[in-house]
């Protein structure tokens, strides 16, 4: 369908595409910010989707509880049924040995999945764009990622054993977002962490992308546009990889020897479809220590975030590869 236009120029989505056949449930994860609400607004005034909205109060600033409550009258305004969610994720960080963004991201997407399967969603739906695909090709780039990493966020993916990933606005740019607000008349919550530029990722967005554009004017729209051909090339690898790709998404177990007769680009789709699932960024350290690791000697082990990745024998000649929450 054609979204009703927050600018001049006509964005259009084409949700059946994205969301699938109509009547569908469908989870929408909100925070509150310009571009969940933006989201929100268009897929509840759509209305071929029954929606459920998603918020996590994650406790890590004094106003979080405000947030929530933002987010529940805003869903209940659209006739919503709307789950709030409070963790500790500074807790959840110390005792997985993670950061908070790492630690937040890897609760989120769990629990997101769960609350699918609860209302018997297939699709999860979040508000990522072209400015968030731009970012996260950049920081892919400096973390060393390789090629792979230049293929950036999918616009679907799997999250759990029958249930999807979708990022339907990654076409989008983040001023038509909050253009479409304004529009509209509709408020949003505005996170002041997300100004703080001691953080990689803001400091990317709000000055090293900023004072880019101002020099190249179209850089992050040419970035996220090169990030989908690489995707592009990036899926036709891991179709090779599917078998593998699946077998570890089922159970964090795959066969060396299988891994190891993978062709390269192959073994590298599947690198990055591992750690993803496992809410892991893939960086050029850890992918040297996951290749180190399937092709040196056994009984070795190392830790990401709140994984163990192992080596081990399943039987005295089939080495395996393990991965497990600690």
């Amino acid at each position: 369908m054609t979204a009703i236009a927050p600018t001049p120029d006509v964005v259009q989505v084409d949700w059946s595409r994205a969301l699938g056949p109509t009547g569908r449930p469908v989870v929408l994860a909100v925070s509150g910010g310009a571009d969940s609400c933006a989201l929100l607004d268009l897929l509840a005034r759509d209305g071929r989707w029954p929606l459920t909205v998603w918020h996590l109060d994650h406790g890590l600033r004094s106003d979080s509880a405000d947030d929530a409550r933002f987010v529940a009258a805003r869903g209940a305004g659209y006739g919503l049924t709307t789950v709030i969610e409070r963790a500790d994720i500074a807790a959840l960080a110390r005792s997985g040995k993670e950061g908070l963004e790492a630690a937040g991201r890897r609760f989120r997407y769990q629990r997101l999945g769960e609350v699918a399967r609860q209302v018997s969603a297939n699709t999860v739906c979040t508000a990522h764009h072209r400015d968030d695909q731009a970012e996260t090709v950049l920081h892919h780039i400096l973390r060393g990622a390789g090629d792979r990493g230049l293929a950036g966020m999918a616009e679907r993916r799997p999250l759990a054993p029958g249930i999807d990933l979708v990022r339907p606005l990654l076409g989008w740019p983040r001023l038509a977002l909050t253009d479409h607000l304004v529009a509209r008349g509709l408020e949003w919550r505005e996170d002041p962490t997300n100004r703080d530029q001691r953080l990689t990722r803001n400091h990317l967005r709000h000055s090293v992308l900023r004072d880019i554009e101002l020099a190249c004017p179209g850089f992050s729209e040419e970035l996220a546009a090169y990030a989908q051909g690489r995707r592009l090339a990036f899926t036709a690898s891991s179709a090779s990889a599917k078998p593998l790709i699946d077998r570890w998404r089922s159970d964090q177990i795959v066969p060396v020897a299988e891994l190891r007769a993978t062709p390269a680009e192959a073994r590298a789709a599947f690198w990055l479809a591992a750690l993803e699932h496992l809410g892991l960024e893939p960086d050029r350290g850890r992918l040297r220590r996951l290749d180190d690791l399937i092709n040196g000697p056994g009984g070795r082990s190392f830790r990401l975030g709140s994984w163990l990745f192992r080596r081990r024998y399943d039987t005295p000649a089939k080495a395996i590869l393990v991965a497990v929450a600690t």
